[in-house]
């Protein structure tokens, strides 16, 4: 059972008694569905879970405070921050990123135009693919983060690696997605265009 909140009671609430499907029905909102919704609120249970609750009565005990100047925090709570925010973060812009790009193509399929729409496929499953690697990678490092406080020696060690192949791939690989985004978005033809007696 959850630390963090009765995800059933929140479901409940959610769709049965404010009928969110139907908010999403409506214009304002036609680009979000609930399974958006549910992948945001099991990304923020998880982190919840994960990186905060363990030291949730010790941020109750010290709470922060503002000495004028800046805010302080528990170290627990700031290495939890510092963690995942960055990752995190360029996870969020290029899934938002991805969305945009998925309804530009959608809309050149929408007008019968396949054979654009088709063309860059193999870029698009690359974009995508970067994504999905990228969430995996945040996952195990939200994981390894809370771990790795317990543990000494080749256990450290693993957990260390898991972080920083989360870091790594983010950085390196997920960026990629951004020029890969642009590029489809453009509805490049080169490829489409090229004549079949030129290979």
């Amino acid at each position: 059972m959850s630390m963090v909140i009765n995800r059933r009671d929140l479901d409940f609430l959610l769709n049965e008694v404010l009928d969110t499907e139907r908010l999403l029905n409506r214009e304002k909102y036609a680009e979000h569905d609930l399974s958006t919704l549910n992948a945001v609120l099991n990304t923020a249970h998880d982190i919840a879970e994960d990186k905060f609750a363990p030291h949730a009565d010790k941020s109750d005990a010290e709470e922060p405070y503002f000495d004028g100047e800046r805010v302080h925090i528990i170290p627990e709570v700031a290495d939890a921050l510092e963690t995942l925010t960055i990752d995190a973060k360029s996870l969020a812009a290029a899934i938002a990123r991805a969305r945009v790009t998925t309804t530009c193509l959608a809309e050149v399929g929408q007008r019968g135009e396949n054979n654009l729409f088709l063309a860059n496929a193999t870029v698009y499953l690359e974009m995508m693919g970067r994504i999905v690697m990228s969430w995996i990678w945040l996952r195990q490092a939200i994981v390894a983060v809370q771990a790795i406080g317990d543990v000494e020696g080749e256990d450290k060690a693993f957990y260390d690696g898991k972080i920083q192949a989360c870091h790594y791939f983010i950085r390196w690989e997920l960026s990629k997605a951004q020029t890969e985004a642009d590029l489809l978005e453009s509805l490049d033809s080169t490829c489409l265009l090229m004549p079949e007696a030129a290979f």
